[in-house]
């Protein structure tokens, strides 16, 4: 983490030298080789031992993840792979699909349509939370908690559920520069137990915030969360593919390196902080949520927040 934001920190200064000056697409430079390995070998001895909260347990499948894996990895744009730990285990992206499939619904219909429909509300509740949608006086949250995620899939090209998935599946495969295989004993298992995101799909087709059939929005949502990856190629993705796309033509997703950084930064976010969210499930779907009275909450509608993760 430390290395990924003294990088932002780089590359924004570098942003704004260079903001007067005509187009262009910056890449960001992480530090020397030794000093990089050395902050990713650091952090890695330094918190292996931590055997806080507890695996997710949402879905089953996951709860039976062995606990004790951890692994970090960062990449930088020059193809430099830096790991630690656990890199080398397979597991499913979960969210940190969000943000790519943020991303590839944008660039397929255009950021106003997207912001107009999904919302940049910083929500202040939990990543599930049914009361966020409640709260919104347009029912419209953010692309980075399940109710605007799953909208967000909804939006995706395609007449049918299998056409959007195809979409989805096979954007998220060229972020990763191979095929992104369905782990099938995750997929089953997040589908017989997804009740509350089949909940929050239908409360939000009720309201017109899900733009196409509830149910198999939810299946195709599933299906993008229990897609296998390695870390290394977490952070490939996050750092490699973004620079590399304009150069190498294979995606103009990104004008400014600006948007690339930060959801770079989202994606490592939901990452470092998948075992906290566990540990915070486990007292409650809304738990966490502010104690609002009832003018609170009637301030709290007439608010439109700006963009901000939750």
């Amino acid at each position: 983490m430390r290395v990924c934001i003294e990088w932002m920190r780089h590359s924004t200064m570098k942003d704004k030298r260079l903001r007067s000056k005509a187009a262009y697409v910056s890449t960001g430079r992480l530090p020397p080789d030794e000093q990089v390995k050395a902050l990713v070998d650091e952090a890695h001895a330094r918190f292996r031992t931590n055997d806080e909260g507890e695996n997710a347990s949402y879905y089953p499948a996951l709860a039976r993840v062995p606990r004790h894996l951890f692994g970090i990895c960062v990449s930088g744009v020059n193809g430099a792979v830096y790991a630690a730990g656990d890199a080398d285990y397979v597991f499913t992206i979960m969210s940190v699909a969000k943000p790519f499939t943020f991303a590839l619904v944008c660039h397929a219909i255009g950021t106003d349509e997207v912001r107009a429909k999904i919302g940049l509300n910083a929500t202040g509740l939990p990543f599930n939370s049914i009361m966020a949608v409640e709260l919104h006086p347009q029912r419209l949250t953010n692309p980075m908690v399940n109710p605007g995620a799953i909208a967000t899939v909804s939006l995706a090209p395609g007449e049918t559920a299998e056409a959007k998935w195809r979409f989805i599946h096979e954007g998220l495969s060229r972020f990763a520069g191979r095929p992104l295989a369905l782990n099938s004993e995750i997929y089953a298992s997040a589908s017989a137990s997804n009740h509350r995101n089949q909940a929050l799909s239908r409360l939000m087709y009720d309201y017109g915030r899900l733009y196409f059939d509830p149910v198999e929005t939810t299946d195709v949502y599933t299906r993008q969360s229990s897609l296998d990856r390695l870390p290394e190629a977490v952070g490939r993705i996050t750092a490699l593919d973004y620079a590399n796309a304009w150069a190498e033509g294979l995606t103009q997703l990104f004008l400014s390196f600006g948007v690339a950084m930060l959801i770079g930064a989202i994606a490592v976010y939901l990452v470092m902080s998948r075992r906290s969210l566990a540990s915070r499930d486990l007292a409650g779907p809304d738990a966490g949520a502010p104690k609002l009275s009832r003018s609170t909450s009637s301030a709290s509608n007439s608010l439109n927040h700006p963009e901000s993760s939750p």
